[in-house]
């Protein structure tokens, strides 16, 4: 639960994950750890150790230097060190910046990737983060904490005014609009100011999605489940290409 303030408050879930980031939503089918290897290390791990210099203990910049110099043609190395990439950027950040790898078995079969239910592990994540700095274990949050500030932009209207509801809800935000609407509610006096917005969320599990009308006149609703189900299958097989491109 995402409280807002004393009263309102609203259930984060990993539907709310694939809103944000159209990320794989496949209940059931966990995000596979090393260790769950029959191996207990999966072959991947020696050979990205050798050919880019990966391995705990080492910042992740080295992430950023294959991407950069590796891969002129993209390939299925592209993009396990771009996943591995997102991941530690604002996917599941590691607080000391250092390159996580137990989760490569997940990626050895370029195929399988899109498989996993890559939004309930975002949130597990999250979940256990927050518990850590609860309890006092850990002195930071950790985790996707963009998730909830992209939720709670969304989930509250600003001066009534709802923001717009097509999926991914991420591409509606740049590092300036957030920084403005942040300014704006301090300005006001405190966060938590505005009208939540109780119905419209989750957009996927809702099973449509609003595609606003200048001026919100209107709204134009079609079934989405399906869709964007196959959108986020292309978009995995196409993301060296996407990526290459910019």
């Amino acid at each position: 639960m995402l409280q807002i303030d004393g009263l309102r408050g609203f259930a984060v879930t990993p539907d709310d994950v694939f809103d944000v980031f159209m990320l794989p939503r496949n209940p059931g089918v966990q995000v596979l750890s090393n260790a769950e290897s029959k191996t207990n290390q999966p072959p991947i791990l020696d050979r990205f150790k050798s050919d880019y210099v990966i391995f705990p203990g080492v910042l992740f910049s080295c992430l950023e230097n294959a991407l950069k110099d590796k891969f002129p043609n993209g390939g299925d190395d592209f993009i396990r060190i771009f996943i591995l990439y997102a991941f530690l950027s604002f996917l599941d950040p590691s607080p000391n910046q250092l390159v996580i790898t137990k989760y490569l078995k997940s990626l050895e079969v370029i195929q399988e990737i899109s498989k996993f239910d890559w939004c309930s592990f975002i949130l597990d994540k999250l979940c256990e983060s927050i518990k850590r700095y609860k309890t006092g274990i850990s002195k930071v949050v950790g985790g996707c904490v963009l998730l909830l500030q992209i939720l709670y932009f969304h989930r509250l209207k600003w001066q009534g005014i709802a923001e717009p509801s097509t999926l991914p809800l991420l591409k509606h935000w740049t590092m300036k609009k957030v920084s403005d609407r942040c300014s704006q509610e301090l300005a006001a006096g405190k966060y938590g100011s505005g009208e939540l917005v109780v119905n419209t969320y989750p957009i996927s599990l809702n099973g449509v999605v609003s595609e606003k009308v200048s001026e919100g006149v209107g709204s134009k609703e079609k079934d989405c489940r399906q869709k964007v189900r196959l959108e986020v299958d292309e978009k995995f097989k196409d993301m060296e290409e996407f990526f290459i491109s910019l």
